[in-house]
């Protein structure tokens, strides 16, 4: 099974709709439409390579919240939808859910459309973010889209992340796109695994399920891997992406490195999916603003206090020579085994066992998407690549 299985029909429809809800609820008038594509690249370089030029309220700012209402949130709803209807939430009526660094509601309003079971359902969210403004407009959309006469209710509170959550106990916590702001600036005297660990006590505290989701970029793959370890010594279970419940297949690539790398042997972990399905009015927005985006990336992690795994996720072998690995990179270009022979192609994959590189023709390989879970038979002896010591297997039993 797939992680990121494309948009259903129903699903598709909403996710399209976004841009215009916030075109009819936020109208531009002509001279700022105009401008629309510069705010937008703007707001982008603030978010990525100039994150120094932007204070905690930047989305205060009008300019720079209509460029992040009309880009932005459409763009990590369409991701959190390609992503939510393989997550195992468990959700019960009258349940309350608390969304850090919420900003306009994305979680909320991505889990009302990728999530129709839930539609009905009575739930609370405590929606917590430190710029009002940003809160309000989500707030409008949502409504805009679920009605006014939904049975979800959003409580919007204005602070940081760490400000308390009164009441019952929440059932699950999310954070999209939050915790980068924090582990991308940390002074040298802070460590990541010091700050995981910080933020994971936090989580684990707070609620028995937590989601996180963050950039796919390296230095959001190598605080993933910690905040997972944080999350287990706190009695959390990995529930999704991962294969299994013991130590990371990529943890030990990623310190050979000394951390977060780029380059051709970069392994961190984070998935892209071509963004096809997207609106097709979001992806003329992107190439008009000089960000055209044919894949989507993330990195993500769904934990749950002392949890079985779902059936269909379970990291159980099937049998003991059968290895579960969810494959995590795009297909590249392998030699053939033997000379005259047909040229190979390859994956990596997690897995119980560690890192693992799947070989096989082009076209195999460019089946098994990133993402999707799979069984593999075990070679015996086993095979090691020489460069990775990724175990290596050549054929997919499903």
């Amino acid at each position: 099974m797939t992680l990121f299985p494309s948009l259903s029909a129903d699903v598709r429809a909403l996710v399209d709709s976004i841009p215009y809800l916030v075109d009819r609820i936020f109208p531009l008038p002509g001279q700022f439409r105009r401008a629309l594509p510069h705010d937008i690249a703007e707001l982008s370089h603030m978010l990525t390579n100039n994150r120094g030029s932007r204070t905690a309220s930047y989305l205060g700012k009008p300019a720079l919240l209509s460029a992040y209402l009309r880009y932005f949130l459409p763009w990590n709803v369409y991701r959190l939808c390609r992503l939510f209807p393989s997550l195992p939430l468990r959700l019960r009526p009258d349940d309350m859910i608390v969304d850090l660094g919420s900003g306009p509601l994305t979680f909320v309003i991505a889990l009302w459309i990728a999530k129709p079971e839930l539609r009905a359902m009575p739930l609370e969210f405590r929606c917590i973010d430190h710029t009002q403004a940003v809160l309000a407009a989500g707030k409008k959309v949502f409504l805009a889209l679920a009605g006014a006469d939904s049975v979800w209710t959003i409580k919007a509170i204005k602070g940081d992340i760490h400000a308390p959550v009164y009441g019952k106990r929440p059932a699950l916590s999310a954070a999209v796109n939050v915790f980068n702001e924090t582990y991308q600036n940390l002074p040298h005297t802070v460590s990541l695994e010091h700050e995981a660990d910080k933020i994971g006590r936090r989580l684990a505290v707070l609620a028995p399920q937590a989601l996180v989701v963050e950039p796919g970029v390296p230095r959001s793959g190598e605080f993933i891997v910690s905040l997972r370890n944080a999350l287990i010594r706190a009695g959390f279970v990995p529930q999704s992406p991962c294969p299994q419940s013991g130590a990371c297949a990529l943890a030990p690539h990623i310190e050979a490195f000394g951390g977060a790398y780029s380059g051709a042997k970069a392994k961190w972990c984070h998935f892209a999916f071509p963004t096809l399905d997207a609106p097709e009015a979001l992806l003329k927005l992107s190439a008009d603003s000089g960000l055209p985006k044919e894949r989507a990336v993330l990195s993500f992690l769904f934990a749950a206090a002392g949890a079985v795994k779902a059936e269909h996720e379970a990291a159980t072998l099937h049998a003991s020579a059968t290895l579960q690995a969810r494959v995590l990179s795009d297909a590249f270009p392998l030699p053939p085994l033997a000379m005259g022979r047909k040229p190979l192609a390859g994956r990596y994959a997690c897995s119980e066992k560690g890192l693992v590189l799947v070989r096989g023709g082009e076209g195999a390989i460019e089946r098994l998407s990133a993402g999707t879970l799979v069984s593999f038979h075990v070679p015996k002896p086993e095979k090691r690549d020489k460069k990775t010591n990724a175990l290596l297997v050549d054929s997919a039993v499903t």
